[in-house]
């Protein structure tokens, strides 16, 4: 399995609209095929996590792809299907203690461990 990371600092440019600047690089990282994208929003503080991963959605509409929610519910099972993991910004403590305490640690650790051996 080939593993890629794509990271963004900031999910605007200037006056630019949320992920307007990111959707064209998204784009064309991902590919024109429809995906199952989990969406991790555990560093999100100020708004629900259904309403960040709306956020998403509506950012990304005219890419095609299914953004799912994932909650300490269905982490499991929503990663384990994904064809691609995004995690959103925002509080990094709150992201990092967040997954900590969730089944994800797991997925994540391994998802992670799967990225750097492949790396070097």
């Amino acid at each position: 399995m080939s593993s890629r990371i794509l990271a963004f600092s900031s999910s605007r440019v200037s006056t630019g609209g949320y992920l307007e600047s990111a959707a064209p690089v998204i784009k064309n990282f991902l590919g024109d095929t429809p995906l199952n994208i989990a969406f991790i929003p555990f560093a999100g503080v100020a708004i629900s996590y259904e309403e960040y991963t709306q956020k998403v959605r509506e950012g990304l509409a005219g890419l095609g792809h299914n953004i799912i929610t994932v909650s300490a519910e269905n982490a499991k099972a929503e990663i384990g299907k994904a064809d691609v993991i995004m995690v959103g910004g925002g509080n990094t403590f709150s992201c990092c203690g967040r997954c900590h305490h969730r089944p994800l640690n797991v997925s994540l650790h391994g998802l992670y461990f799967n990225i750097e051996k492949q790396a070097f």
